[in-house]
């Protein structure tokens, strides 16, 4: 079996999206990170006043991903843990309007971070990938996945495993093997589909009252 899988992790400062190719023949499961990217924070819905002109803006930046052939698409589920404001709502919205960009995809899910990091924990122990993850983007002579990317590559590993019906992360046998997969991930190439990063806009600090009687010599 050959899968070809859009995986995402959503957010409003960092949203995470990576495509996997997953292989499942004779028994033996095997991976690999087409690309992986950070979407551009410019692009994402954050504020709920311009919900319906933010999104088109996102839904335009998105498509040229869901132009593509997949087997799936699966995004993490966001939750909110304390008070987030419109996060919980502007993620979920973003959502929403993908879920609709990949009716043509033959599965789609959207599921929580516990689910697919309970499955993992069974087999490997991701707080010390996490941890061997930062000891990694230590070298700076050579380009890291940020950790929103290593997650998306791994809701797609899970979602493979689901769909091919086998135990998720059941190859992950031994810290060899867990070592092996974050050094894969890590090196993944950036995805070249996307539209440029927008200019960052310069915002202009504002002197207080105070400041400007100052200055004007008052």
């Amino acid at each position: 079996m050959q899968l070809r899988i859009l995986a995402m992790d959503p957010g409003t400062a960092n949203f995470a999206v990576s495509v996997m190719r997953i292989s499942y023949v004779d028994g033996v499961f095997r991976f690999k990170c087409e690309g992986s990217a950070m979407l551009d924070g410019q692009r994402l819905l954050k504020d709920m006043k311009t919900m319906r002109t933010s999104l088109k803006v996102f839904e335009d930046y998105v498509q040229p991903l869901f132009d593509q052939d997949y087997d799936a698409f699966v995004a993490e589920r966001f939750q909110a843990r304390g008070g987030k404001g419109p996060t919980i709502e502007s993620v979920n919205c973003m959502l929403g309007r993908m879920a609709g960009m990949s009716a043509h995809i033959e599965h789609g899910d959207f599921i929580t971070a516990g689910v697919w990091k309970n499955e993992f924990n069974r087999f490997g122990d991701l707080k010390e990938m996490y941890a061997d993850h930062k000891e990694l983007r230590r070298d700076k002579t050579r380009p890291h996945i940020q950790i929103h990317q290593l997650d998306a590559c791994l809701l797609g590993i899970y979602i493979a495993c689901k769909i091919i019906g086998i135990r998720p992360f059941s190859f992950l046998t031994s810290r060899a093997k867990e070592a092996k997969l974050l050094s894969s991930l890590d090196g993944a190439p950036e995805l070249k589909c996307l539209p440029a990063p927008l200019p960052k806009v310069r915002k202009v600090k504002r002197k207080s009252k105070a400041k400007a009687k100052k200055c004007a010599g008052v």
